[in-house]
């Protein structure tokens, strides 16, 4: 599919969102409850963050690599990978195409999702073993819906969108824990 027939179905697929009344508090309590690949807090939970995110930007590797030190002091982590930094593109079956979207579909259907999910921020090759049920397109719809605009994009439990910062005691400080 080219490039401006996606913008346009990308267009009227927000178009139709706007109308049907669905407001973007509405948006992220789905994703809230839709499946992602979670690292838990150590210990009591403090907060919660939920990201998109894509194996191919640099400050996603950052945020990944704060992950552990994030647990540690309490945070819990919601990752929706996304492929955005090599495109979203459809077939004509209207599926979400790309090698990419094939390695995130390989972490999705991967038995231990959080040691495939390592692997394809640590450079490594997922390998797609069979097709699954995954969540990848209907993440790619609640981007939208949420205004994602890059990545890695990140949300408080609240629904509001907060900053990467340079490290985790700043992201914890920031997160008022």
């Amino acid at each position: 599919m080219s490039g401006k027939m996606t913008i346009l179905l990308i267009l009227v697929g927000v178009a139709w969102w706007w109308h049907s009344g669905h407001s973007k508090q509405q948006a992220f309590q789905q994703l809230k409850n839709s499946p992602s690949i979670v690292f838990p807090a150590d210990g009591s939970e403090k907060a919660r963050l939920y990201v998109f995110t894509d194996p191919d930007c640099s400050a996603c590797k950052h945020l990944h690599k704060m992950t552990k030190a994030l647990n540690n002091k309490g945070v819990s982590l919601h990752f929706y990978p996304l492929p955005l930094m090599s495109g979203i593109n459809y077939n004509q079956e209207g599926e979400l195409v790309g090698s990419r979207a094939n390695d995130i579909r390989a972490v999705w259907c991967s038995q231990f999702k959080q040691g495939a999910f390592n692997t394809l921020f640590h450079g490594g090759k997922v390998s797609l073993r069979s097709r699954c049920i995954n969540p990848l397109e209907e993440h790619v719809q609640y981007a939208g819906e949420l205004k994602v605009k890059g990545v890695p994009t990140l949300f408080n439990d609240k629904g509001e969108s907060i900053p990467l910062w340079s490290d985790a005691n700043s992201m914890v400080k920031a997160l008022g824990i």
